[in-house]
């Protein structure tokens, strides 16, 4: 399929050729034909001459096209439209000039359209979520670097069952709060919290509900249903916008045991904001039996072991 300026070239050429045929024949008899020749030459660089004079401005502009319509060329000089300058970018045509201007005086940045189209902006904000993914916590934490808090403070305690107790590994001693008869089990305002040494890096938090050994125990004995990871000291008066709050996770009433994955988790304190309880069937109490931090990466853990 022919273009515009194509279709002009032809013409043109069609034109000169029947020009320099009349004068040749016009003149036949009164020159030599040395002279013929001479004047067919000198006519033939003029017209060629003439011809590019009257294509050069659009040459430049002339851009192949696919049966689709799609430009798939480049133009030669600038300014471009701004579609056609999207065209190129999109074909690899553009140098490596960040700006370039349009026919209509818009700068065109190509570099930092590209950058914006393919760089990916990384998150690294603080994320925890349940990690239903693994089926073998026991497989998983075995694998992993367990991490100790320094302590642990609760809003408050039953007797012996210190909030000291989550952090020993023993599903035997727990962590216990009594509720009052008549208190609403979905307006909990309970809380337990850890605190390291120093700002920690946390990767993956296990949790063990309620109170699991003796096994009797566990239905007869409240334990937690609702609850939020938060990094905010619950007596502190002070606002801390910045200040890492998880969203509310809910377990099922048998869920004894479940881990959580954290990603960009680095805190110093870290406390449980209890919701909402499952009750207990004969006691008033409800706990947590162990709540584990640790660091590391089962995933590469689970790599590994597929490349063995």
């Amino acid at each position: 399929m022919f273009s515009g300026n194509s279709i002009l070239f032809f013409i043109l050429f069609a034109a000169a050729v029947a020009v320099i045929i009349v004068f040749s024949s016009f003149f036949r008899r009164r020159i030599s034909s040395a002279k013929r020749k001479i004047f067919y030459w000198i006519a033939a660089v003029v017209v060629t001459v003439v011809i590019l004079i009257i294509n050069i401005g659009t040459f430049g502009e002339m851009l192949t096209e696919q049966s689709d319509n799609e430009y798939i060329g480049y133009i030669l000089e600038p300014p471009y439209t701004l579609e056609e300058m999207k065209c190129l970018a999109s074909t690899g045509r553009l140098s490596d000039d960040d700006y370039y201007r349009t026919d209509d005086n818009t700068d065109y940045d190509y570099q930092e359209e590209t950058s914006n189209q393919t760089e990916e902006i990384e998150d690294v904000s603080p994320k925890i979520y349940l990690a239903t993914y693994i089926t073998d916590i026991d497989e998983a934490t075995d694998v992993l670097t367990k991490v100790s808090p320094m302590n642990a403070v609760a809003s408050g305690q039953l007797k012996q069952h210190t909030p000291q107790n989550t952090m020993d590994g023993d599903p035997e001693t727990n962590w216990q709060v009594t509720v009052e008869k008549g208190t609403d089990t979905d307006a909990i305002n309970e809380y337990i919290g850890f605190r390291f040494k120093e700002k920690q890096k946390i990767d993956y938090i296990v949790l063990t509900n309620g109170t699991p050994v003796p096994n009797n125990l566990y239905n007869k004995n409240g334990r937690v249903k609702s609850f939020r990871f938060t990094e905010k000291n619950p007596k502190s008066d002070e606002t801390d916008t910045d200040a890492f709050e998880s969203s509310s996770f809910e377990l099922e009433s048998d869920s004894k045991k479940v881990i959580f994955q954290c990603e960009h988790l680095e805190v110093s304190e870290l406390f449980l904001m209890i919701d909402k309880i499952w009750p207990g069937s004969k006691y008033d109490e409800f706990g947590i039996a162990d709540i584990q931090f640790y660091e590391g990466s089962w995933f590469r853990f689970k790599q590994d072991k597929k490349a063995s």
